[in-house]
């Protein structure tokens, strides 16, 4: 038994005695009660009825109300509403069902199970490190594929990397003309492109031969089958792999990497732009502006039919093609089966032991993987990708019937950084006043994912020896780590999408405030109990020891795993999931606060750590399907 089960029930007869009492079918919705004395479960649907039968609600709620028999709730009408109460019954189900099931018990009954979904996150341009906006990228898009995997859908996550665009030219024609040497000594691959990126771009852009040069670049890595291409390559590929070091550390993991440049090479690009060419949508201007360019047309369609510049350009006169016409063929492929294909090879063993596949045109087998034609492909972007997202969604429609329901663009807001905390991690002054710092890697001021971690897990690790001055040093660096990765995940989702962060180091660890530490330490708690317990009668809850009514709410609490499970399914929100945490561990530490275990009488003692242990069982699996670890000390 579970919340989602009982509100599930109640919708069912209430659509039933709505039905045989001859009222206009609505439908019954349920919800929480904002009002303690309303109940657990609540219904306002006899103000609906009684906008076409006439009635009062309240005569209405009566009338229905008399009616209902349920054997895990009492039931009653006031002022309209139908409220349900939860009984013994019910607390008792929910015991013995998270007891038998353990951590399958947070599964919901979703329909369509066989459907293929696909997450694409990360994304990082190869030519410097993962930053903290890319980082909520990761963490968003990696807790959407632990859910969905944990109800059973068949999900792939792919990494989509750009290693034919602008800002990897820079770095290659520094290089191939600037005197940069290939290799750097001492410092990581990521960090050093990067470096080159922020000092030679404004040189490159300043410099009408330079940019040249660079656009020679950007189109022979798009041939491909050249020297400067083969570099491009090596080059990305070195930093990729570092950039997954960092998303390794916070534990996400890919199933595929897909390199822009493999989506020219294999041909797929050629296959989407004759599709769309059929259908009408492509033209070639003999003048203007966009002269001799491949553009698609948009003008006609609702969505921009009142821009200035309507249509979109997909290959440029010179012949390099434009992010919007990867992306449209990319995201052709994601949903679809087309004719041609990406050739796979292995890339990488990750440290949870699966092996990450690559696209590669050049040194890849064809017919290896079948990891396209998704019925959802998620696509995470930042909002000011939007507009760019409209057009490839727009130009699938063209093409494909799947476009309206299978492809998803998931927008969230920008990552800023505290100045206090850009001035700990930076060591520049300057940041120390401001709000807020905003990130820009042309003008190197980047708060890297990686030093934010190093500092988070320093001032994690401080804290927990000053707690545990005995503690040995490999344990202290292993929990100052985690405790890191809890604070970046937790901060990262508790937010609503849309909102921009603005990431502190200090907040993200509190212990007493709204953290993922917090919820470590929630956990450690729960877990030295039942350690200090040792061992105890587990033959079954005893429904009239259940007294006070923090117990009952901690059990209702543990009830709503799978609601929001389902919440966080149907609305692509994870925040849905971590609000969920917040509240079991806010109920939970009243728990701890007001009911006494070890010292208690054997049966009671026995009783709460029923409860205790289906609290840990349940905690356990939320704090998994966030990404974050479950520290048994800090």
């Amino acid at each position: 038994m579970s919340f989602l089960w009982a509100i599930e029930k109640i919708e069912e007869e209430l659509r039933k005695n709505i039905k045989e009492l001859g009222y206009e079918q609505v439908k019954p919705e349920v919800s929480e009660p904002t009002v303690k004395a309303y109940g657990d479960v609540s219904s306002r649907v006899c103000f609906d009825i009684s906008k076409t039968s006439k009635e009062k609600p309240a005569a209405i709620a009566e009338k229905i109300s008399s009616r209902i028999e349920l054997d895990f709730s009492e039931v009653e009408a006031k002022n309209g509403y139908i409220n349900f109460k939860f009984n013994d019954k019910y607390l008792f189900n929910v015991i013995e069902e998270v007891r038998k099931k353990g951590h399958q018990y947070g599964i919901p009954a979703i329909e369509n199970k066989n459907r293929r979904i696909i997450i694409e996150h990360t994304n990082s341009n190869p030519n410097k490190p993962i930053h903290m906006g890319i980082l909520r990228n990761t963490v968003l898009g990696d807790t959407l594929a632990r859910v969905f995997r944990y109800v059973g859908y068949e999900t792939i996550v792919l990494n989509y990397i750009d290693d034919s665009g602008a800002q990897v030219s820079d770095n290659i024609l520094a290089i191939t003309e600037l005197g940069y040497p290939k290799e750097p000594v001492g410092e990581r691959y990521d960090y050093y492109s990067g470096r080159i990126y922020a000092e030679v771009h404004e040189k490159i852009e300043n410099n009408p031969q330079l940019r040249k040069k660079k656009y020679e670049i950007i189109k022979k890595i798009e041939d491909g089958k050249n020297e400067v291409a083969q570099l491009a390559r090596w080059f990305s590929e070195k930093v990729v792999t570092d950039q997954l070091r960092t998303c390794w550390r916070i534990g996400a993991f890919f199933d595929l990497l897909n390199w822009e440049s493999d989506v020219v090479k294999s041909g797929l690009l050629d296959t989407v732009l004759k599709k769309l060419n059929e259908k009408g949508r492509l033209y070639i201007p003999k003048e203007g502006k966009n002269e001799n360019c491949t553009v698609l047309k948009l003008s006609d369609q609702e969505e921009f039919k009142n821009l200035e510049e309507p249509d979109e350009v997909l290959i440029r006169s010179d012949g390099t093609i434009t992010y919007v016409g990867k992306d449209i063929a990319y995201a052709f492929w994601k949903i679809s089966k087309p004719p041609v294909d990406f050739k796979y090879r292995p890339f990488i063993t990750q440290p949870n032991g699966k092996t990450l596949w690559t696209t590669d045109e050049e040194r890849g087998e064809p017919n290896v993987l079948n990891v396209n034609n998704a019925d959802l492909a998620i696509t995470l972007v930042d909002m000011r990708q939007e507009y760019p997202q409209k057009v490839v969604k727009t130009a699938l429609s063209f093409i494909t019937d799947k476009a309206k329901h299978a492809y998803r663009p998931f927008l969230y807001g920008i990552v800023a950084i505290s100045g206090e905390t850009a001035y700990k991690i930076s060591g520049k002054k300057e940041y120390a006043s401001s709000q807020m710092v905003h990130m820009s890697g042309r003008k190197g001021l980047v708060v890297n994912a990686e030093d934010l971690l190093n500092e988070l897990a320093k001032v994690a690790r401080i804290e927990s020896k000053k707690r545990n001055p005995s503690i040995r040093e490999d344990v202290l660096e292993s929990i100052g780590n985690e405790i890191a990765v809890a604070a970046v995940r937790y901060f990262m989702l508790k937010t609503d999408l849309n909102n921009t962060i603005v990431f502190d180091v200090d907040e993200a660890l509190k212990l007493n405030g709204d953290s993922g530490p917090r919820l470590q330490y929630t956990y450690a708690r729960a877990h030295s109990i039942m350690e200090k317990a040792g061992r105890y009668d587990r033959g079954g809850i005893n429904q009239k020891l259940v007294e006070k009514e923090i117990e009952m709410e901690l059990i209702k609490e543990i009830s709503k795993f799978s609601f929001y499970v389902r919440e966080t399914i149907n609305n692509l929100e994870p925040k849905y999931l971590a609000r969920y945490a917040k509240n079991l561990a806010d109920k939970f530490n009243l728990f701890y606060e007001s009911c006494p275990i070890l010292n208690e009488k054997e049966e009671i003692r026995n009783n709460r750590l029923i409860i205790l242990e289906s609290f840990l069982v349940v905690f356990e699996k939320v704090l998994d399907l966030l990404g974050i670890p479950a520290l048994q000390e800090m």
